[in-house]
Order: structure tokens, then C-alpha cells, then sequence
């Protein structure tokens, strides 16, 4: 497994213990995908030069992170 592109897989028990409510469980499942959360809230700005960079948009981070944490409360097993 490559370290810095693959995370592999949440373990069952961690995504049971998530799923039941466990905030440490839940801590640790955003934190497995922060790094696709943070790729899909990324937006193209402007800068101050006139040129275009990628930057996070944190609202829209929130808000996936959000969304996430809520389908992990109410997925069912």
C-alpha cells in the first residue's frame, strides 16, 4: 500500500462504533476522508495578480463534513 495516496480502509469496528453514535468513532471517520472533502470543496480564485489558484473552500468543507457525519449516524447495518 502506497502511505501518501492510499488510507485503505476504515476498519469494521471503527465504523460500527461511528455508526452507534461514538464521537471518537465519528472523529476518526472525517478524519479518514478530510483529504477528499478537502479536494471536492476545492474552488479556482482569483488572486490579487489577476491569476487563477485552487483554494478550500471552507464553507463548503462544513458542509460536506457535515453531510458526512449525518449518513454515518443514519446508515444502518
Amino acid at each position: 500500500m502506497n502511505g501518501s495516496r492510499e488510507q485503505g480502509l476504515l476498519p469494521y469496528s471503527v465504523i460500527c462504533a461511528a455508526i452507534s453514535g461514538n464521537s471518537e468513532a465519528i472523529k476518526a471517520t472525517v478524519k479518514h476522508y478530510s483529504r477528499y472533502i478537502a479536494y471536492l470543496s476545492l474552488r479556482e480564485t482569483h488572486g490579487k495578480d489577476g491569476r487563477f489558484r485552487w483554494e478550500v473552500n471552507s464553507e463548503l468543507y462544513e458542509r460536506l463534513k457535515a453531510k458526512l457525519i449525518y449518513a454515518v449516524l443514519e446508515f444502518k447495518i
